[in-house]
């Protein structure tokens, strides 16, 4: 499976990378692991390494689930669904790459304290009520999160990721791009608005749905940057007793 490109796209530049795209979101989604143990090659893991492991697992996992499921809305022409499902990506990437940076910053203090607080800033962490009693630990704005890919994105001619964050939002909520400009067709004529679910997509939102796809590189540069600390990591902590 990767994207079907719709008829009226053919031969559009917005969308003449996506088959490429998706083989790299192949290579990416084979990283996944079924399982985290506290023992590892004979041996007990610190608990805070595994800690940050389980971390990295549940946010490669939920990575993998949005991008399948942009594709999958994309190519049942639910363009709505694969716009807020690649607007989840890059908000599942921003927090990736603010996990990273917490745990290389604790790994750089040789900190345990600090290293283990980057697990539970992101494993346990909420903002709705019912969950206080798990954690009141809060991570920043999402916005402010992704305003900070920008200075690390690794093709600098690309797509400015706040900008297409902003415009799948914009489509996102129920608001007038959401609703009456996305399903709605004004036949001025006839004073007659036609609806329908397949009328919304447009190179320009295309190349935003790609966009937002595209950030789960984000989440691969995390994945790689993380695999080389957890040696590092196991020399800072304790074993698990």
């Amino acid at each position: 499976m990767t994207f079907a490109i719709p008829t009226k796209l053919l031969g559009s530049p917005s969308v003449s990378g996506a088959e490429e795209l998706f083989e790299q979101f192949k290579e990416f989604s084979s990283h996944r692991k079924n399982s985290v143990g506290a023992f590892q090659d004979n041996r007990v893991v610190p608990k805070t390494l595994w800690k940050i492991q389980c971390c990295m697992e549940g946010i490669l996992h939920r990575t993998v689930a949005l991008c399948d499921g942009v594709v999958g809305a994309w190519n049942g022409e639910n363009f709505l669904s694969s716009i807020i499902l690649a607007r989840s990506v890059m908000e599942t990437s921003a927090v990736a790459f603010y996990f990273y940076g917490k745990v290389d910053a604790g790994v750089e203090a040789k900190s345990i304290e600090l290293i283990d607080e980057a697990a539970m800033d992101v494993s346990f962490t909420s903002r709705y009520e019912p969950f206080k009693d798990i954690s009141s630990r809060q991570i920043p704005n999402i916005v402010t999160l992704i305003d900070k890919l920008r200075n690390i994105a690794p093709d600098k001619n690309g797509p400015d990721l706040r900008k297409s964050y902003d415009w799948l939002s914009e489509y996102a909520h129920p608001n007038y791009p959401g609703t009456m400009s996305f399903f709605g067709i004004l036949d001025q004529e006839k004073y007659t608005k036609h609806f329908s679910e397949k009328n919304g997509l447009t190179d320009h939102i295309a190349a935003n749905i790609l966009a937002g796809f595209s950030s789960f590189a984000f989440v691969e540069f995390t994945r790689r940057k993380m695999e080389r600390l957890y040696p590092v990591i196991e020399k800072i902590v304790q074993p698990v007793s």
